[in-house]
């Protein structure tokens, strides 16, 4: 079991890095959608967006709760969020309906990062994963207080 993820767990009970952790918005698994994107430089099907409890495998590094908390804890604790449990109400902040969706289209391969930008909020970065044929889920790798947005924008979480 990951070093931190016992750490940071006091109930006993160590959850698998990928397993989903709901919105205090919503209450759903889902924090919001990426809907259909379809530009000449950029396509990104449609999808649900997702938080886990992830890895922190160093700087900026790692995906998820624990890379989020690790990476940014004095930040988020200054901001009003002081425990490891406060991060998905953090990135609810950020991640919900309506909230920009851009891209820096820096990879010359064409796999983009996307980040989703929330003036009041932050930023968090969005990868996506192909779960079978059909289906595409965005997994939040990381959020951080960045306000201003970088890239272009190409849409809206719905």
């Amino acid at each position: 079991m990951d070093q931190l993820l016992e750490k940071y767990c006091t109930c006993g009970i160590k959850p698998p890095k990928n397993s989903a952790v709901a919105s205090p918005h919503t209450n759903s698994l889902a924090f919001a959608t990426v809907p259909e994107i379809s530009r000449d430089d950029l396509q990104l099907p449609n999808g649900q967006v997702s938080l886990r409890y992830g890895r922190h495998f160093g700087n900026h590094s790692g995906f998820g709760i624990l890379h989020i908390w690790e990476q940014h804890q004095a930040a988020l604790t200054s901001a009003g969020y002081p425990t490891i449990h406060d991060v998905a109400r953090y990135v609810s902040e950020i991640v919900r309906p309506r909230a920009d969706i851009t891209c820096e289209f820096s990879d010359m391969r064409g796999d983009h990062k996307i980040a989703v930008v929330r003036s009041n909020a932050g930023t968090a970065i969005l990868k996506p994963i192909r779960s079978d044929q059909e289906s595409t889920l965005y997994s939040i790798v990381t959020a951080f207080d960045r306000r201003t947005r970088e890239g272009t924008l190409v849409g809206r979480l719905t």
